[in-house]
C-alpha cells in the first residue's frame, strides 16, 4: 500500500476528517487531500508532524506501506490496530497470537473431543459437589437411626 492511502487509512480509523487532521498538523486540506491519493509526497517535516498526530511512529508508518504486507487488508488492519495498541495490550495480543499458532500446529480440532471433555468437567464438577459438607441420603438415613435410637433411649430412661 503506499503512503497515502496508509495515512488515509490511519486517519479514517481514528475517526478523523482531513479538516481536523489539517489544523492539527499545520497544513491545508487540499494538500493532505492530494498526499493520500498519492498525488504528491509529502516532505520528511509533515510526515513527521502526521506521525505525531495520528499518535504513530514515523516507522510504523511506513512499515504498514510496506509493499509486502499492503497484500493483505486483514493483516494490514491487524497491524494498525496493534500499532495503535498500548504496550501491555501489544503484549497480551502477542501472547494470544503463541497460543493460536501453538493451537493451529497440532491441526484441526476435533469437537466431539471438546465436548467429552467439557461433559467429563461438568461430571468431576457434580463430583466435587458431593464431596460437600452436605449430608448424602445414606448418612441422613444413618443419621436418623442414631437420633431414633437416642430417642428410644431416652424415653426407657424417663420414669413415670
Amino acid at each position: 500500500m503506499s503512503l497515502g492511502r496508509t495515512l488515509k487509512q490511519i486517519r479514517r480509523e481514528q475517526g478523523m476528517t482531513l479538516a481536523q487532521l489539517a489544523a492539527r498538523v499545520d497544513s491545508h486540506v487540499g494538500n493532505l487531500s492530494r498526499i493520500e491519493r498519492d498525488l504528491t509526497k509529502p516532505s520528511l517535516e509533515l510526515l513527521f508532524r502526521l506521525a505525531n498526530s495520528l499518535d504513530y511512529h514515523l516507522a510504523d508508518i511506513f512499515a504498514l506501506s510496506d509493499g509486502e504486507h499492503s497484500r493483505d487488508p486483514k493483516r494490514l488492519a491487524l497491524n494498525t490496530a496493534f500499532i495503535s495498541l498500548l504496550a501491555d495490550d501489544r503484549e497480551l495480543l502477542l501472547e494470544f497470537a503463541k497460543l493460536l499458532k501453538s493451537r493451529a500446529s497440532r491441526g484441526p480440532v476435533d469437537l466431539s473431543e471438546i465436548a467429552r471433555d467439557a461433559s467429563e468437567g461438568s461430571r468431576s464438577t457434580e463430583f466435587d459437589h458431593a464431596k460437600s459438607p452436605r449430608l448424602d441420603r445414606n448418612e441422613k438415613l444413618d443419621h436418623n437411626e442414631t437420633l431414633n435410637h437416642k430417642e428410644k433411649s431416652d424415653h426407657h430412661d424417663q420414669k413415670p
